[in-house]
Order: structure tokens, then sequence, then C-alpha cells
């Protein structure tokens, strides 16, 4: 690649370089995503195009590859200039189920073809005409680029782009800052009280939080995530409003101590842990809220369920703790591993919570309805609770079948989804009460946790069986986390 045609060259960031390894070495590249949607309306298909070529213009994320053969660390480097990848197919022709079932047999292929991470642009758009009026835009990306928050300002840009464009008017972006000014404010960072803080929040914590058998899930097969989706009625979501207003606590808050308490009560642990995303977007840099790159990170979240507090009391100092956590939210999981006492060979956690605060409400093109977004979330944890925030508040569980039981995780939807309503409806004003209004635990779990109980961070002497890298880049990367981590 000629260096006339080089923009910029950057050092991957720690949870880049996880997801290059995780993408080159798992058969299924769990990085890949498929953002959807339904264009509803008399669209200028000529138009969107080029409106995706300009907002490609404007943003380095989406001129971006990853490279690492013949390098001592793996770079992204980002291309002045790059051909749009899109592709306009017109299927009008087909009856509706013909449709339906050329639609999923298209998405399948799309992921089995994946994308290459050393050419650029490592993305492709696919619009399809399903109807007169009804188009389904398919945005194919990688995750080691872009995070959900990046997804949905890209989104945004591209309609509003086109809206401009059909008015016959000169699109104007937002001015954002360079990748440049966001690394040298990593690098700025007192290094040594980000590992304090994270040291103390989980110092004493000595025991993992797994709804999966250690050793099941320390087999190695392959993944077969699904999911199973429930949601609250326009009046229970309304009710959770409310609710909040009175207990003074964010929606996020909330649902992170309403997992915790759940978690708690199934492992029969006073105190549990579990991940969350946030967006990495609380720091001190002007702009960065409207920057497009991989930002979001996983942050450990360490809950003790007081049962001699009230509700109300508890729920406040969880919510204190949590904003505590912010000042720090850029430090990622191997980062925290490396300062704290936990063992680097087992897991602190298996279970996510993403509570989604991607701007999609803003989304729309003109006289164009955007209608069905789904961002393609995507994770490696085996249960992953997504929730979806809107009239109708949505809950995912988006589970790996290969590990997880799909009845297990029935009974954990409902009861979850019964915590949230219990609380919304404040029924009970004691954190016991509420702890104990969860129904009785399903006698194959109980099993489970009884194999569980003897695994504890005094394990943490024990060796495991080394694996040796298996391919030169993990070879690389392998050194690098060597000297990173001494």
């Amino acid at each position: 690649m000629s260096e006339k045609k080089i923009e910029a060259i950057y050092p991957l960031t720690f949870m880049q370089q996880s997801l290059l390894l995780h993408s080159l070495k798992e058969d299924q590249d769990q990085g890949f995503l498929q953002v959807k949607c339904k264009l509803v309306g008399e669209l200028k298909t000529e138009l969107l195009e080029q409106a995706w070529r300009i907002i490609m213009d404007h943003h380095p994320a989406l001129r971006s590859s990853i490279h690492w053969e013949n390098l001592e660390k793996p770079v992204q480097v980002v291309r002045k200039e790059v051909a749009l990848h899109w592709t306009a197919e017109d299927w009008q022709a087909y009856q509706a189920d013909e449709r339906k079932a050329k639609f999923e047999r298209f998405l399948i292929q799309d992921t089995e073809t994946g994308l290459e991470l050393s050419k650029a642009p490592v993305f492709r758009v696919t619009l399809i005409q399903q109807t007169a009026t009804e188009f389904s835009q398919v945005w194919s990306c990688h995750h080691i680029f872009l995070d959900g928050w990046s997804s949905a300002l890209i989104l945004q840009e591209v309609f509003n782009c086109y809206h401009q464009l059909t008015e016959g008017m000169t699109f104007k972006a937002k001015a954002t800052p360079s990748y440049d000014q966001y690394l040298n404010w990593l690098q700025s960072v007192d290094s040594e009280k980000t590992a304090e803080f994270w040291k103390a929040y989980l110092k004493g914590f000595d025991r993992p939080s797994l709804l999966v058998n250690s050793n099941q899930s320390n087999v190695k097969r392959e993944s077969d995530f699904q999911a199973q989706v429930l949601t609250l009625t326009r009046e229970e979501s309304s009710e959770l409003a409310t609710t909040l207003k009175q207990y003074q606590v964010t929606t996020n808050n909330f649902l992170l101590a309403i997992w915790g308490l759940f978690l708690s009560r199934v492992l029969n642990e006073p105190e549990v842990a579990f991940g969350t995303t946030v967006s990495g977007r609380s720091i001190d840099l002007p702009g960065i809220e409207n920057m497009t790159g991989l930002f979001t990170n996983v942050l450990p979240v360490r809950l003790s369920v007081d049962k001699s507090s009230t509700v109300q009391g508890w729920l406040a100092a969880t919510q204190k703790t949590q904003a505590a956590t912010r000042n720090f939210e850029f430090a990622s999981l191997d980062q925290i591993a490396t300062w704290t006492e936990w063992p680097g060979f087992q897991a602190l956690f298996d279970s996510l919570l993403v509570v989604e605060n991607f701007p999609w409400e803003q989304l729309s093109a003109g006289e164009i309805e955007v209608q069905e977004f789904t961002s393609g979330v995507t994770t490696t944890y085996p249960l992953n609770v997504i929730i979806k925030p809107g009239d109708e508040l949505e809950l995912i569980l988006r589970y790996d079948a290969a590990v997880i039981d799909s009845e297990f995780i029935s009974w954990i939807g409902e009861n979850f989804k019964q915590l949230i309503s219990n609380a919304v409806h404040r029924k009970f004003n004691q954190v016991k009460d509420l702890y104990f209004s969860i129904d009785s635990i399903p006698d194959i779990y109980l099993k489970h946790q009884q194999e569980e109980l003897n695994l504890s961070i005094t394990d943490k002497d024990t060796p495991t069986k080394y694996q040796p890298p298996s391919n030169s880049l993990e070879l690389q990367l392998t050194k690098i986390w060597e000297e990173i981590l001494g």
C-alpha cells in the first residue's frame, strides 16, 4: 500500500486486540455484525448510495483496515479513499413468502461470507427492494471498528445526508475530535490511580459468578447462539418510568441492580459479579459523543445484596457505587485482571447485561420512515441480557445453547421479568422480601450449584493446561501481552 494513500496508522486498543484474536481463532467471527432496518416510502436509491459515499469519506473508521502480517504489532490503517461496497437488488417479482425465505437465506450467506479485516472498507451495504415502497437495508460491518453507539451515529448521518440531498442541499457533518486526540487523552490518564480504583473495587471478592458449569464451559465446542424475547406492555413500560422517578434512579442502574439481585438469588450468594457495557464516552474530551469507532467497553459490576435495607435505599447506594466506576470506564477487563488478585485463567462472570442507550429514536430520513432496527449485538458470553428501553421495553436473552439449556433460559426470562414487575409495582419495601419473591429454583440448577460449590479463588494456585499459540498471529499477540503484562 502506497504511503500517499494512507491517512493515518494507529495502534490497536486492548478491546481491538481481543477482537482480532477471537476473529482469527474462532470458527465463527463473533465480531461480524449485521445492522438491519426497513425503509418505507418512495426511496431514491441512487441518493441513498451517494449519502453512504459522503458519510464514508467523513468517518475514518469506515475507511480502516487491520494489518498484522510481517508486523511487530497489529495496527489499524486508515486510507484516504476507498470504494464503497454497495449492492442494490430488486425482489418485487417474488411473492411475500418467497421474499421472506430469500431474505433469510441472504442473511445466512452474508454471514458465511464474512469480512476481510485487512481490506478496506471492511463493510458492505445491501439494499433490497421488497415492494414499490418497502426496502430492506443490511449494513454488514465489524465490531473491531465500530460500537453500537457509532453505528447509530453513522446511520443518523446517512439518513440526514440523504434527506438533504433530496432537498438539493449540501450535507455538513458535525465537527468531531480526531482519533489522535482520543489516543493522546488515553496516554494522559493516571494509570496508577485507575489501577488503585479497580483494586479497591474488587478487593475481597473471591467467588466467580457463573451460571454455566465451569468444566462444561471450558470444553471446546462450536457456539450455538439463540435468543428468547420478552416484552413489557406499554402500560408496564410507563409504570417503570414512573417508578424510576420515584426511586430517583436511572433505567440503567435500576435494571443493573435488579439483575444483580436476581443473580444473587439464583447463585445463593450475597455478593455477585457480572459484566455490563458502557459507552466509553464519559471522558473529558469535548465532542467525543459524536466520534465513531470502538469506544464501548465491558466492565465488571460487583453487587452486594443488603437484605436488611429498604429497596429504595439499596437502589440509591448501588447507583452511587456505579457512578464512581464511570470515571475509570476506559480500563479493559484484561487490564483490570492484571491490577487485581483475580487469576487470569478463571472467569469472573459469564453473564453480560446490556442496556441499549443508542440514539436510535432520532433516526429519520425525511419522508422515508425508518423501522425495525436490529443493531447486531454480539458477544462471546454464554448469557447476554439485552434491554431495549422504549414504549414497550424489550428483554432479549441471547444465549449459547451449546452450554445453557433453553428451558433454564425460559425460567430466567420469566422470573427476571417478574422481579422487574415486583420492583416496579413496589410490592415489597424491603430488599429481603423482593429477593424471596422469585419462584423456587429448578432442581436441575440446584444440582449445578452443588457442583460449583467448591469453586473459588482459592483454586488460583491450581495450574491450568498451557495451550501454545497455534499460528504466527497468535504468537505475535502473545508476545505483545507478555510485554504489557510483564
